[in-house]
C-alpha cells in the first residue's frame, strides 16, 4: 500500500546505503543497519510485532465507506467484466499487466506494527548539519493487484497525523507533521548525537490507537520481540554443534520456519510468501517434517490435519 522512503544525509549530502542489513545475533528477526555520510554515521533498527487485536476491524470499514465516495466506479467495474469471463486458472497463466482482485479475509486484517529508532553521531571534528527524511510514498495505480477494501490513497490524504483521534493515519512520528514527509534536522557539534523514532502500521489505523502503541518505547518492544522469538527458538530440540555460526544458522532457519505460516479458517497453513499459493505441495510436507525434528510436533500436526481435511494431500500434488 505504501512505501516509506528514508533517507538520511549530512550538509546535504546523502548517506551511502548501508553494506548490509543484519538481524540480531545473525537469527533474531530485530534488525539492524548502518550508513555513513563523511564523518556521520547513522545507526537503525527496526522491530516488527503483531498489532493488537481486533486493531483494524473498524480500519477496513471506514476505508470501505471512503472507497463506495471516492473510488472511481467506471474502471473498478472494467476490471470485472475483463476478470468475468475468464476462470482464475486461465487468468493466472495469460492475464499480464492486469489488476487482480485479493480475496481478504478477517486474518488479512491483524497485520504487524513496526518500530524504527534512528542514532546519529558526529565523529568527525567540525560541526555537522544532519537531517533525516522519511517520505510515505501509496502505491502505484498500475500495480498489478489490488484490494477492493482499500481507497485510493491520494484521495484520502492519509499521513502522519489526522484532525480527529478516530480519523486514519499510516504513520506515527515524535513530532508530527501534516503532509506525507517527516523530518528532523540536527545540528551536530563534534562528538554529540542525537536520536529519533518513527513507528509504521501495515494497514491504516485511528490516530489514537497508533498514539497509544507508540507510548511504549522502541527499546520495551524490542524486548518483547527479543523475549517471544528466543523463547520460541529455545523451545525446539537443543543443539550443541560447537560451531556457533551453524548453531546460529540453525537458529535463523527455526524462525523462517516458525514464520512462513498463516491464519486460515481457525487453523495454521504454510505459506510461502502473501501472493502465493493457498494449497499444499510437496514443498510444505518437506517443512512439516522439518519442523517436527525441530521439537516443533505440535505446529507440524496442525498444518499437517490442516492438508489432510483440505483433500489436497502432499501425493496428489507433488
Amino acid at each position: 500500500m505504501w512505501t516509506a522512503r528514508i533517507v538520511a544525509d549530512v550538509d546535504q549530502r546523502e548517506a551511502a546505503p548501508p553494506w548490509r542489513i543484519a538481524y540480531e545475533d545473525r537469527w533474531r528477526p530485530i534488525a539492524h543497519w548502518t550508513e555513513h555520510a563523511g564523518t556521520v554515521r547513522w545507526d537503525f533498527e527496526a522491530v516488527a510485532l503483531p498489532a493488537p487485536e481486533g486493531w483494524f476491524d473498524p480500519t477496513r470499514r471506514s476505508v470501505q465507506h471512503w472507497m463506495t465516495r471516492l473510488g472511481d466506479a467506471s474502471s473498478r467495474e472494467q476490471v470485472q467484466v475483463r476478470n468475468a469471463s475468464a476462470p482464475d486458472s486461465i487468468l493466472d497463466r495469460v492475464v499480464v499487466r492486469s489488476a487482480r482482485h485479493i480475496e481478504r479475509t478477517a486474518e488479512d486484517q491483524s497485520g504487524i506494527v513496526v518500530s524504527v529508532l534512528v542514532r546519529v553521531v558526529n565523529e568527525g571534528l567540525h560541526p555537522r548539519s544532519a537531517t533525516l527524511t522519511v517520505d510515505l510514498v501509496p502505491a502505484e495505480s498500475s500495480d498489478p493487484f489490488f484490494d477492493d477494501g482499500q481507497a485510493p490513497h491520494d484521495s484520502l490524504r492519509l499521513g502522519w497525523t489526522a484532525p480527529g483521534r478516530d480519523d486514519l493515519v499510516i504513520a506515527w512520528g515524535e513530532h508530527a507533521t501534516k503532509d506525507r514527509r517527516w523530518q528532523r534536522v540536527w545540528k551536530l557539534d563534534p562528538g554529540k548525537e542525537r536520536t529519533a523514532r518513527f513507528v509504521l502500521p501495515s494497514h491504516p489505523i485511528a490516530r489514537d490507537r497508533l498514539d497509544e502503541w507508540a507510548q511504549v518505547s522502541h527499546g520495551e518492544r524490542v524486548e518483547q520481540a527479543r523475549a517471544f522469538w528466543t523463547q520460541e527458538v529455545n523451545r525446539g530440540m537443543r543443539l550443541s554443534l560447537g560451531d556457533p555460526e551453524v548453531e546460529r544458522a540453525v537458529r535463523a532457519a527455526r524462525v523462517v520456519l516458525l514464520s512462513c505460516r498463516e491464519r486460515r479458517d481457525g487453523d495454521w497453513v504454510p505459506i510461502g510468501g502473501p501472493f502465493h499459493y493457498r494449497d499444499v505441495w510437496l514443498r510444505d510436507g518437506a517443512r512439516d517434517q522439518a519442523l517436527a525434528l525441530h521439537g516443533y510436533v505440535s505446529e507440524a500436526r496442525a498444518s499437517w490435519r490442516r492438508a489432510s481435511s483440505s483433500g489436497s494431500g502432499r501425493t496428489d500434488r507433488s
